[in-house]
């Protein structure tokens, strides 16, 4: 029952039912997002949209959103203490349902994880054009952006390198969800990184490379091996892992080959052996010892969504 005045009893009067909504007038605010590095003193923006200004008693609030949601904002000023309080979000969920083909401003954030990275104490900045003029936060005030930052840039980067491998198996496959594991994690950086161009990784002098078993080795071999050693590189055919969740679809990788260069090989053979030709091979890694991945001709293939 809507009582104390006259509009609210004669809305008591009429109407059955119904949802009465109040709203505090707003005010359109023309908004610019950016960082600031103080270091370089470079700045790099993020979009300008139209944010919206109202009151509440003693305090003001501005709040707005930008690329299409992506990362939004509400900024509260209170009159009475003067403190200004800014939040700032980003949100991912937003490209739930898009393509990998066509994620929306990810182009863009890229360049700002970049630019994160030369300066990780750049600030971001909001600047409102009241009338004409301009009023900027952001760059003197004492909060802690770094939770932000490093979620912002794990996200945008990842997503990124997932849209690497969604791109070499479907170009209509969809973003699904944001639910993944370490493990998920892993293997995007992995297959990511090899479809674009091979991964090469240095291995630490001493570490067991391959250690195989029950080696059955022809005699001309062994005397090859004893007159001549082994070859200065070694290829191997495996597989990375298990199936992986790729933001919410199933993934089962592709076999990749490796190549080991740089190398020690310990050969040693089982005295309980009846047969008497059964040899054990273990490979280390020396100084120098890397190992190249690239991904064989097989392609991936989806399972089924998560």
């Amino acid at each position: 029952e809507f009582v104390g005045s006259a509009l609210f009893e004669k809305l008591t009067k009429n109407m059955q039912s119904g949802v009465l909504s109040l709203e505090p007038q707003k005010t359109v605010m023309p908004s610019t997002l950016y960082f600031k590095s103080l270091k370089h003193d470079l700045e790099f923006e993020l979009a300008s949209f139209d944010a919206y200004l109202h009151t509440a008693g003693e305090n003001l609030y501005i709040a707005g959103e930008c690329l299409n949601g992506l990362l939004s904002f509400k900024y509260k000023y209170n009159s009475v203490t003067f403190k200004v309080t800014i939040d700032y979000n980003f949100n991912p969920e937003k490209w739930i349902g898009s393509k990998f083909s066509n994620l929306e401003h990810l182009p863009k954030l890229l360049k700002s994880v970049n630019f994160l990275k030369k300066d990780v104490d750049s600030r971001m900045v909001i600047e409102f054009n009241l009338d004409g003029n301009l009023l900027q936060f952001g760059e003197n005030t004492d909060h802690d952006l770094m939770p932000l930052y490093q979620f912002f840039a794990h996200i945008v980067q990842l997503v990124d390198r997932a849209k690497t491998i969604a791109l070499a198996i479907d170009k209509d496959l969809e973003l699904l969800s944001l639910d993944i594991s370490e493990h998920d994690e892993r293997l995007i950086n992995i297959y990511s990184e090899i479809l674009r161009g091979n991964l090469t990784q240095k291995e630490p002098m001493g570490k067991e490379i391959v250690a195989a078993h029950l080696l059955k080795v022809d005699d001309k071999t062994v005397e090859q091996m004893n007159s001549h050693g082994l070859s200065s590189y070694l290829k191997i055919s495996e597989r990375c892992g298990e199936d992986f969740n790729l933001f919410g679809n199933m993934v089962t990788p592709p076999v990749f080959q490796s190549e080991l260069k740089g190398f020690e090989a310990a050969f040693y053979t089982d005295l309980d052996s009846v047969i008497g030709d059964e040899l054990g091979l273990k490979i280390y890694a020396i100084e120098g010892s890397t190992i190249t991945h690239s991904i064989a001709k097989t392609k991936f293939k989806i399972n089924k969504t998560k």
